[in-house]
């Protein structure tokens, strides 16, 4: 395993922390991106070491994981990850054409939906599939991205709430 997906996640998970307690905008699209670019290498470092670019090698090695790891052999998940890849791919670029702190102000369930299937897919990657420190290091990054977006909406609840009610007097 490369330390560069280990690197990726992490800059993914900092540039989500960044975006929900600090307000950093412009800090955090910078780590999103690096994370992305990181992410794009650990891929590249694993087809060129690993599967000697061969996408038969890649399907077979993750049927062979998946099989290991629930009992169904299918190699489905690598095209769950090319479309993770892509999805964090057109994020990013949507990201850079706009203003640092556009990416707040976007529609909330746009980016529920895309960090919600991202999460999905690093849960299954960082803590699912692996064993060890990594795996529990993983769940409490997840666990407090998690509460801090849990705690960041009931935020913006509470002031959305106090500003409606002062609409009234």
């Amino acid at each position: 395993m490369y330390p560069t997906i280990h690197a990726s996640l992490l800059l993914y998970a900092a540039a989500l922390i960044l975006l929900l307690i600090a307000r950093r905008p412009i800090l955090a699209r910078f780590l999103y991106t690096l994370g992305l670019v990181l992410l794009f290498i650990h891929v590249a470092l694993a087809y060129h070491f690993f599967h000697h670019w061969s996408q038969a090698h890649v399907l077979q090695h993750t049927a062979d994981q998946t099989f290991a790891m629930t009992g169904v052999r299918s190699s489905a998940g690598v095209y769950l990850n090319y479309l993770f890849m892509g999805l964090w791919l057109i994020d990013a670029i949507w990201w850079w054409g706009r203003p640092a702190g556009a990416y707040r102000l976007r529609h909330k369930s746009i980016t529920l939906s895309l960090h919600g299937f991202l999460l999905f897919i690093i849960v299954n990657a960082a803590i699912v599939f692996p064993a060890g420190v990594i795996r529990w290091v993983s769940a409490a990054v997840v666990a407090v991205i998690i509460l801090l977006w849990i705690s960041s909406h009931a935020r913006e609840r509470t002031v959305s709430q106090a500003e409606d009610s002062s609409a009234y007097l």
